[in-house]
């Protein structure tokens, strides 16, 4: 359906879609018109979502619609949530009940028309007109502890004032342009109680956006704070286990010590191979010597005094190399002047036994004694560092045994410290962010009223206006849409190219629908134009016969098509020039007969005998029944020059309607031509363009003939006999 079309539809219904919306407008207004008149109370809530500051605000961050947008429709969602009513609507019915004559503000009407909605014994119980705050809890208790109490029923009530589906449907809230500003809007029949109750609506509010703002992050703060708590905790125990471990195995820098054991065993094991390549030199001399001076070995050695002082010097020895050796700070000061003079004595003891026992042979004797005596000490003396150089080394190596399982052990102690507090300090950051995002969101959600809501002077009658005008709307879009339906559903024919894409047939002629009231259209204008077109159409087929009587067979799918008329009225056109033959199975009706013009010869047949001969006329028009009641006629079919089908542009199509037009066509030599018959002036009119019109003078005359009767040349609107 196109433009034009809609626009005919809704011409054609014009009385229906203008008293229907009108009355339905006349009731509302007097369904409205005594209804009290509502005022209407605004504020204004800085949000400060978009410019305000807070504490990311340093950062730079860049600007999130999205984010802000949610935030906007989160704040106007909470506008309308079932606590914050009700809430408000606990308030206000405490203020409503605290309020006492004296006070400047006193309203009696609301006084007592809040005892009387709560009860007076339970306003009595529960009103406290000390406090205002405790009235208020007082209420909230006991509507949530009560159930089937009087407080929780008057909240769920459709009480105007106090009903919680009140407040709700009355609240409107928005976002003034892409300010940080929120708009809110309250209405009440009482001025008074539209401006308390839009108090305390912005009240509450900003306490359940805070609370909701400051919930988000309070378990997250929470959450982090237990797992810094115990992170510190592991972090504090791999600690002490690392400590006690150090102090334990005497640990103060493993790296450092055992850096210290191997180079400390590397310097003993060169002392002692110092200490032996001394003791070998010293070796070597003595025996040298012992040749050189002939003695025999025993006589010095197994010498009781010296033996016995040679031992003692070993032990001074012992005693001096070991403290040396291990930097004992101990004094040796007595140790070694004991030593010292156990050597000359001992240098003593031999020189005389020396003396006793040889004769005085050369220069050199006590020289040599001398060089004897002192590598004799000096090998005494390199056993016994050796001696305890090589004790240091078994030392060195149980200290090694012991301290390399150390490292690992260290390592992996180190290792969970290390863990242990990366995940503390992981955590603690953690806990830090959500900490400032809890005291940024503390920032950024305190809601500030800059306009509080005013005292309505004047109620809105715009209100009741709307009301009506919404319903004439209303009722106008409800039956545009109803028509616009049926004409979209309406499955008859109605138009040429519906008829078309139907029966795949071309479409010839139109035959308009008679008109019952009166018209502006010029009908036999009309008439005239449409018949010279389905004319043209019906010679330009017919020229391809070289017949020179030529037969058109008229028939029709069902019943009451009007074929009988159209047949009479093509019949009519042809005899204006040519003799013209009308053949019908059936016979005439009075008013039919009247129709047929002088030139028109009316011959009966009998569809299933021979038809009669008609060479003599020009053009023979035969009708024969519809295909839905007698089978088609194929012998009438091969004789005729032009095959036509009526149809009625009202009736609906059907799948046996196209069964029977293939059947039809496939019998017909030539392409059948279609003419739809019964079709309305708009249809006409979206089709052709503009239709002829009568003029003003002549509107009533030509109104009083259009009656498709006698006085009109045809009758297009015809029913089948």
């Amino acid at each position: 359906m196109n433009i034009k079309e809609f626009l005919h539809v809704l011409r054609k219904n014009i009385f229906y879609l203008l008293f229907f919306p009108a009355l339905l407008a006349v009731g509302v207004y007097f369904m409205v018109k005594d209804k009290p008149l509502e005022y209407k109370s605004t504020t204004l809530l800085y949000t400060g979502v978009v410019s305000g500051y807070n504490l990311n605000s340093a950062e730079g961050n860049r600007i999130d619609y999205n984010a802000i947008a949610n935030a906007f429709d989160n704040l106007t969602a909470i506008s309308k949530l079932r606590d914050v009513a009700e809430e408000t609507s606990v308030k206000l019915l405490a203020k409503h009940l605290i309020n006492r004559k004296g006070q400047s503000n006193f309203n009696e009407a609301l006084y007592e028309g809040a005892r009387k909605a709560v009860g007076s014994d339970v306003a009595d119980k529960l009103v406290d007109n000390s406090s205002y705050d405790r009235t208020a809890a007082n209420l909230y208790a006991n509507a949530k502890n009560i159930p089937d109490g009087p407080i929780a029923k008057l909240l769920v009530s459709g009480h105007p004032y106090y009903g919680i589906g009140s407040i709700q449907s009355k609240i409107q809230a928005f976002r003034k342009s892409s300010s940080d500003i929120i708009e809110i809007s309250f209405s009440s029949f009482d001025p008074t109680v539209c401006q308390n109750t839009l108090e305390l609506l912005s009240e509450t509010i900003i306490e359940k956006y805070k609370a909701i703002k400051t919930t988000e992050t309070h378990n997250v703060v929470n959450y982090f704070e237990d797992r810094a708590a115990v992170a510190k905790s592991n972090l504090q125990n791999s600690e002490n286990k690392l400590i006690e471990f150090g102090v334990q195995n005497k640990i103060i820098n493993y790296d450092e010590q055992s850096k210290s054991i191997a180079v400390s065993k590397a310097t003993l094991l060169e002392d002692i191979e110092r200490e032996k390549m001394v003791l070998s030199s010293a070796t070597a001399s003595l025996n040298t010597l012992n040749k050189k001076l002939n003695m025999r070995k025993g006589i010095l050695e197994s010498n009781s005094n010296v033996v016995t002082k040679r031992k003692r010097l070993s032990e001074l020895n012992y005693k001096i190399s070991n403290a040396e050796i291990n930097g004992s700070t101990v004094d040796l000061s007595k140790e070694r002047a004991e030593a010292e003079s156990l050597r000359n004595e001992i240098k003593g003891i031999v020189g005389d036994i020396y003396q006793q026992n040889n004769s005085q042979e050369g220069l050199q004797g006590s020289t040599l004694l001398t060089q004897w005596l002192n590598n004799l000490l000096i090998i005494d003396e390199s056993n016994s560092r050796i001696a305890i150089l090589t004790s240091h080394i078994k030392e060195f190596d149980k200290l090694y045994s012991d301290f390399a399982p150390m490292g690992s052990q260290l390592a992996s102690l180190q290792r969970e410290v290390s863990i242990a507090e990366r995940e503390y300090l992981e955590v603690l950051n953690a806990l830090n962010q959500s900490n400032l995002r809890q005291q940024n969101i503390a920032h950024s959600s305190n809601l500030k009223v800059i306009e509080p809501p005013s005292y309505p002077s004047s109620p809105n009658a715009m209100k009741n206006k709307l009301l009506v005008f919404a319903s004439f709307l209303f009722g106008l879009m409800i039956l545009v849409a109803y028509f616009l339906i049926r004409e979209l559903t309406d499955g008859s024919i109605k138009t040429p190219v519906r008829a078309e894409q139907y029966t795949d047939l071309k479409v010839a002629g139109t035959f308009p629908l008679k008109q019952q009231k009166k018209t502006a259209v010029d009908l036999f204008r009309l008439e005239a134009e449409l018949m010279e077109q389905t004319l043209s159409a019906v010679l330009i087929n017919l020229q391809t016969t070289d017949s020179a009587s030529q037969q058109i067979l008229v028939s029709s799918i069902r019943p009451n098509e009007g074929k009988t008329w159209c047949a009479i009225k093509l019949a009519n056109k042809f005899s204006e020039k040519y003799p013209v033959a009308l053949c019908s199975y059936k016979s005439l009706s009075a008013e039919e007969e009247k129709e047929l013009g002088r030139g028109v010869t009316f011959i009966a047949y009998q569809p299933d005998h021979e038809m009669p001969r008609t060479e003599q006329y020009r053009y023979v028009i035969v009708e024969v029944p519809p295909l839905t009641e007698k089978q088609i006629p194929l012998s009438l079919l091969k004789t005729s020059s032009l095959p036509v089908l009526i149809l009625n542009a009202e009736r609906s199509w059907n799948d046996i309607d196209t069964k029977l037009v293939g059947l039809f066509k496939k019998a017909s030599h030539q392409e059948p031509l279609v003419f739809l018959n019964k079709i309305s002036i708009d249809k006409l009119e979206a089709i052709f363009g503009a239709v002829p019109k009568v003029s003003k003078k002549s509107a009533s005359k030509m109104s009083e003939s259009v009656t498709f009767g006698k006085e009109a040349n045809w009758n297009t609107a015809a029913k089948e006999v």
